[in-house]
């Protein structure tokens, strides 16, 4: 379904946000859809493909995204920088998603050692601030976190077959902050009965 020609502008482009998450969760094109589907990495390469395959799935997408460098396929586009908690509560509070497709992340191993702590704030804190909001305004809603295979590590050197199960051994600041970022999932999981995947 191609949505971009049904929706107005709304107010002006502040350069964060094309379409405020209240407009695009009110808007009655988006009520007769399956389920609001939240994309956060949607600038990112998997997170193009995902809202695409979603908007033709006939799911509601809204894609949040750090760059300027939204997908055409669709109009309902939310900047969003995912280290900054305030905004994520925001998006959360005023979207209630029922589904999130959390793949935003600073995800290029080689940057990770030249600014360990940006990739920390966005790939862990990120995610962090995402489940907190998760549990304060939309506790129903499914989120899948999308890892890396780079969180077995060494483990790929020591053992023939990976599996899920595998000791997770990172040799990167990415890599690491990704093993942070599954657990808090986990425990959130667990502490807060939310449905994490």
């Amino acid at each position: 379904m191609e949505t971009r020609g049904e929706f107005p502008q709304a107010g002006r482009n502040d350069g964060r946000s094309r379409y405020s998450a209240s407009f695009i969760k009110n808007h009655p094109a988006f009520k007769s859809l399956k389920k609001l589907v939240l994309v956060t990495g949607a600038t990112g390469f998997s997170g193009k493909y995902l809202c695409r395959l979603l908007a033709e799935k006939g799911y509601a997408v809204a894609a949040a995204g750090y760059s300027a460098d939204f997908p055409n396929e669709f109009g309902e586009q939310l900047r969003l920088d995912i280290s900054n908690e305030a905004a994520v509560r925001r998006l959360i509070q005023s979207l209630r998603p029922e589904l999130i497709c959390h793949l935003a992340a600073q995800s290029v191993a080689q940057h990770s050692w030249k600014n360990p702590q940006r990739t920390f704030r966005v790939n862990t804190a990120g995610t962090v601030y995402l489940l907190n909001a998760v549990r304060a305004y939309a506790p129903r809603a499914r989120v899948l976190f999308v890892s890396s295979n780079q969180v077995y590590g060494r483990t790929f050197q020591n053992e023939k077959e990976v599996r899920e199960q595998s000791l997770l051994w990172p040799q990167n600041p990415y890599a690491t902050t990704k093993v942070l970022a599954e657990w808090a999932c986990l425990n959130f999981g667990r502490q807060f009965g939310l449905n994490i995947v």
